[in-house]
């Protein structure tokens, strides 16, 4: 028995650019020192932008709780990067105080 249903099939060309668009969320991405450095701040002060205009926006109060959700999403964010390279320094420290020769 022979199905009626006809399948759909993608143009190779659109399927190129599906498959690598999956491979495209998992690159590595190489910043410059200083702006990786400025990371957490740049997520620190966006939260509080956030923060800042949902306070203060005027008629528009269907955006303050998403403004609310970006916000603190964006200080976690913060916190998380700052907290685990304060970690990381930590360790690399102790790393370098154990390897020392004494």
């Amino acid at each position: 028995m022979t199905s009626k249903i006809k399948r759909l099939s993608l143009n190779p060309i659109h399927s190129k650019m599906l498959s690598n668009l999956g491979y495209f969320a998992f690159e590595k991405i190489w910043l410059p020192r200083m702006l990786y450095a400025l990371i957490p701040f740049i997520y620190l002060f966006a939260g509080l932008f956030a923060l800042l205009s949902a306070l203060y926006l005027p008629g528009w109060r269907w955006l303050i709780p998403y403004a609310l959700i970006g916000a603190g999403a964006a200080i976690h964010a913060a916190a998380t990067v700052g907290i685990a390279r304060f970690r990381g320094s930590q360790q690399m420290a102790r790393r370098v105080e154990r390897s020392a020769p004494e």
